[in-house]
C-alpha cells in the first residue's frame, strides 16, 4: 500500500518525505522518483545503503547544482546525473558530443 501512496495526485510533499525514510527499498525508491520530494530528502538518498535507490536519487531534479555537478563529475554517478533533467542544456550538449 505504501508503494502506491505517490500515485495520488493529491499527496501532499510530507509523504513523500516520510517515505524516502521508509525501511522498504523499493518504497524509498518510488519516493526518488516522485517530484514532491523536496532536495533535502534527495540529497539524503544519495547516502542511501541500496544502490538502486542512490542511483534513481541522482537523476532527481530538485538536487541542488553544486551537487549535480559533482555526480557528474564522478565516475561511479556519472550516468544516472546524466539523466537528470535538471542537467542545463549546453552541459547535455557537450556530453553529448564527448
Amino acid at each position: 500500500m505504501r508503494l502506491l501512496a505517490l500515485d495520488d495526485p493529491a499527496a501532499p510533499p510530507a509523504l513523500a518525505v516520510r517515505l524516502a525514510a521508509d525501511p522498504d527499498r523499493e518504497v524509498r525508491t518510488r519516493a526518488a522518483e516522485d517530484l514532491r520530494l523536496p532536495s533535502a530528502s534527495a540529497l539524503t538518498l544519495l547516502d542511501d545503503p541500496d544502490p538502486t535507490v542512490r542511483r534513481v536519487a541522482a537523476r532527481h531534479p530538485a538536487l541542488p547544482a553544486a551537487t549535480l555537478a559533482a555526480l557528474l563529475r564522478d565516475p561511479a554517478t556519472a550516468e544516472d546525473a546524466a539523466r537528470n533533467p535538471a542537467v542545463p542544456m549546453p552541459v547535455a550538449l557537450w556530453m553529448a558530443a564527448c
